[in-house]
């Protein structure tokens, strides 16, 4: 007598719905992606995550920070932003490890004190670790396999039951000769699949990533992994956009914009030595060290390009000179619809007593404190960079690094060009103002 549950595996009505099922099964077994959440699988997971990481920091070590003047902004922000999604790439996959595979890791770390006082800190990994990791990955191996084989011969047994009770599937399920050659072939693909991970974690070892090492912490002893703490200090070189970058509206913004960006990688910059410092005994962090300057320069240097791109799009420029100067002499008079200038004296008691005079908006005065001095600023901060690079040659250094990218700006060039020739008509206009002033008798 059939069960209930028989009754509905082996109705025709269900064949395809069981037909779909097996194929998945079958299917995940041949791709070794069954069973998630089995150990093999986890560590699986873990250590191709560590393998990721170690691939990211030999790329991050390669980074080096060389000023080309003839590089375009988009070439050096294109390289900065490749640069940062590596970080933000290997914190988030050291998060991962941290979420959904500490058990693993923490195994990892049992297997090797087993053999190994975790306080040695030598470089090289031992025999004696590789195997104690070699054991625990091969009990998460055998016990996968028998998964695997237990569920074949559930599946066998399915099939056979199936054919007895007269439903049919198709020759593909129930030919027992099929359900054999899919047992070998998964079972081939997973003896693959398994050299794939003892290399993936003999690479792992090499790097060391999950070796756990103690510090003292706030007169404690703290454990962390070299991948944790490596974590850590890179998102410290890691500085987001928002928390240097506003979209200011007015010039006169742009210094307290830049010296933000200078302040922050000036703390950042401590920090990351303090934590080097700190983590000193970590293998072969010197070859990320000078890496991290590079990136800190890059940061900052791509951070102010954005900023004097940003300030100078605040001025007219890439049209004709002609039309710069009337682009920018446009920008002024709008200014004057704002000025208060009984603030400063009055003109209509003026015109009282010195008689009409006309006081153009494109010479509003405040255009100096609005455009003029903070391109004045910009420049300086040009003037004192040219002279750093000049004493660099004098002492025949190589220049590595940029010390800013408005040494070079074409754009910057055409704006001081289109406000060197409007200051001198507002110069002129202004110096010669109160000559200009005649009261007519009509004045009177």
């Amino acid at each position: 007598m059939q069960s209930s549950i028989d009754r509905i595996l082996f109705s025709s009505q269900y064949t395809d719905s069981v037909r779909k099922g097996m194929a998945e099964l079958l299917k995940e077994m041949h791709d070794i992606s069954i069973y998630p959440d089995s150990s093999y699988q986890m560590s699986k997971n873990a250590l191709k995550l560590a393998h990721r990481l170690d691939e990211i920091l030999q790329q991050l070590e390669n980074v080096e920070y060389n000023y080309k003047a003839g590089s375009s902004d988009k070439q050096y922000l294109d390289e900065y932003q490749r640069i940062v999604a590596l970080i933000a790439e290997y914190i988030a996959k050291a998060d991962q490890l941290d979420d959904n595979y500490s058990a693993f890791v923490h195994s990892y770390f049992d297997a090797t004190s087993l053999v190994k006082n975790k306080k040695d800190k030598k470089v090289e990994i031992s025999d004696e670790e590789r195997l104690a990791h070699l054991a625990l990955l091969e009990t998460g191996y055998n016990e996968y396999k028998a998964n695997i084989n237990a569920d074949f011969n559930e599946l066998y047994e399915f099939a056979q039951r199936r054919i007895n009770s007269g439903t049919s599937l198709d020759n593909y399920f129930e030919a027992f000769g099929a359900f054999d050659r899919y047992r070998l072939d998964s079972l081939a693909n997973l003896e693959n699949d398994f050299i794939e991970v003892k290399d993936l974690s003999k690479s792992v070892d090499q790097s060391q990533l999950l070796q756990e090492l103690d510090f003292a912490e706030d007169n404690h002893n703290a454990t962390f992994a070299i991948y944790q703490i490596l974590r850590n200090i890179l998102e410290n070189a890691y500085v987001k956009d928002e928390l240097v970058i506003s979209n200011f509206k007015k010039p006169g913004d742009f210094l307290v914009a830049y010296n933000k960006v200078v302040n922050e990688y000036a703390s950042r910059t401590t920090r990351i030595n303090e934590l080097l410092q700190e983590y000193k005994a970590i293998p072969n962090i010197q070859y990320l060290e000078s890496a991290l300057g590079s990136i800190l320069k890059f940061g900052q240097f791509s951070h102010k390009v954005r900023l004097v791109n940003q300030f100078l799009e605040l001025y007219p420029h890439n049209a004709s000179f002609t039309d710069n100067i009337k682009e920018f002499t446009n920008l002024v008079a709008k200014l004057d619809e704002n000025y208060e200038y009984d603030k400063h004296f009055s003109p209509e008691k003026a015109r009282e007593v010195l008689g009409n005079f006309v006081l153009p908006p494109e010479y509003n005065p405040q255009v100096v404190e609005h455009y003029l001095n903070p391109l004045a600023s910009l420049n300086q901060i040009k003037l004192d960079n040219k002279q750093k690079q000049l004493a660099a040659i004098t002492d025949n250094q190589s220049i590595k690094t940029a010390l800013l990218h408005v040494v070079n700006s074409r754009n910057l060039d055409e704006v001081n060009e289109t406000i060197a020739s409007y200051a001198d008509d507002f110069v002129n206009f202004w110096a010669n103002f109160a000559d200009s002033i005649k009261p007519t008798a009509g004045d009177y």
